[in-house]
This record gives C-alpha cells, structure tokens and sequence, in this order.
C-alpha cells in the first residue's frame, strides 16, 4: 500500500512538472527547460516593393524578389532564459543556402547574405537556446512552406484587397496575421503602403490568431494600397506608375 502511495505521489509530482515546463531539444545535444505559457513567436513575411516604398533599399524596384519574403523568426520569452552559446558557422548552411537566397533575402542594404543571416541568428536565433543554427533557418523556411500558398494567392490573383480579405484567408492555415503598413508621401498625397504580414505562433509553434494591438501606428489605417495583379510591380512598374488599388479596411 506505501509502495502504491509513493507512486502516484510521484506520478501527480511528474504531471504537474509536465505541465508547467517543457524539455526543448535544440538538436545539439542539451535540453532547455522552459514554460510554454511564457513561449511565444512571430513570423514575419515582407513585400519587397511595398517595403521598399516604406524603407530605403539598395536594389532597384525592377531587381526586387516576385514573392513575399521572409524578415524575421522572432521568439520572445516572458520570463529568464540561457540563450545558445553556438558560434555562426556560414557552412552550416550550405544545405540549404539555395532557398534561403530565394526566400529570406537581404533586400534593404548590400550587406552579404553570410553575414545578414549571422545577423539574424545573433538578434534571434539565440533566444532561450531553442535552435541551433541550421535549426533556425530550418524552422523559419518551415514557417514559410505553412503560409506559402496563401502568400501565392496574393501575389497572383487581380484581387481588391482589403485587410480583412488578407486576414480572412484559409490558406494561412486559418489564422489571421497582423497586416502592416505605413504611410508614405508620393508627391502632394500621403499614401498607406502594405508593408508585410506578420504571423504569430504559440510556445509550440502552431500558427494563433494575432491578438489586436492598442497602438495602429504602424499597421493599416483607413485605407491602404496595394497593387491590382501585383504583376506590374512585379516588374517594377508600380514604382513610377502607380497602378494600385484600394483597400478599405472594414
């Protein structure tokens, strides 16, 4: 009978542990404790020539990438954490160097892919030691194949988009991003840009819905602009022509 009791002590001891912190296997041998509750991500996806209207980019409007590309993973973690003590190795990322050029280009300043991503993996990657380096850029060219088909109905259909209809598309795996934008002048007008999407994941790194924030400064107001076919801007004509259509935001 004291055998039974201790057991069931030690089993209600072990649930209780699962259920406040998770063991997270970064790949390189060690596991971080933390609690999911305090997990969160963001995953960021910019257009190029909505981005480059709002920022300052050393390519040309008509050598911009033809699709929505990848900006950020972004962990945050509401409480402490060790970040990963591994040291950026560029050849750790020759296996997939091809789709990172593709999809998570460097397209605001001339700066080499190497040491852009080393960048990314220094600001981020690091967090709370949950990836290794490949890890990383691994999960975040994942995150990207999840809402890859939505961002291909964007840029392909001669839709009238508003921030509800981006918001409302199932092909996001059927939860809705923040839609970024930011007003920009063009000549006598003050003009609000789309800018990028923003996807927001929880400690398990499952797509939720994007929580409304209290400050709009830098996501869409009234009306934003966002080009017809996209197939213009595409081949950076919309920078000079302005082929654009509204949006409303409802």
């Amino acid at each position: 009978m004291r055998v039974t009791l201790i057991l069931l002590l030690i089993s209600f001891l072990s649930t209780i542990s699962d259920a406040t912190t998770i063991a997270v296997n970064n790949n390189n041998g060690s596991l971080t404790n933390i609690d999911p509750s305090k997990l969160s991500f963001k995953f960021a996806v910019s257009w190029p020539l909505g981005f480059c209207k709002i920022n300052t980019c050393s390519q040309k409007p008509a050598d911009l990438p033809k699709i929505f590309t990848i900006h950020g993973l972004w962990p945050n973690y509401n409480g402490q954490c060790t970040d990963s003590a591994e040291q950026y190795d560029f050849t750790k990322l020759s296996s997939i160097y091809a789709n990172l050029k593709k999809y998570w280009p460097n397209i605001k300043s001339s700066m080499r892919p190497e040491q852009f991503w080393g960048n990314e993996w220094t600001k981020h990657g690091v967090k709370c030691n949950l990836f290794t380096v490949k890890g990383y850029f691994d999960e975040a060219l994942r995150l990207y194949g999840q809402v890859q088909s939505g961002l291909n109905l964007l840029t392909q259909e001669p839709l009238k988009t508003t921030v509800d209809s981006i918001r409302g598309l199932r092909a996001f795996q059927g939860k809705k991003p923040f839609v970024l934008c930011k007003e920009v002048s063009v000549g006598k007008q003050r003009i609000n840009y789309l800018e990028e999407l923003r996807f927001c994941l929880n400690g398990n790194r499952e797509f939720i819905d994007c929580e409304p924030q209290a400050s709009q400064d830098r996501f869409c107001s009234k009306q934003f602009k966002y080009s017809a076919t996209l197939r213009e801007s595409l081949l950076g004509m919309v920078a000079d022509q302005e082929e654009f259509i509204e949006g409303v935001v409802a």
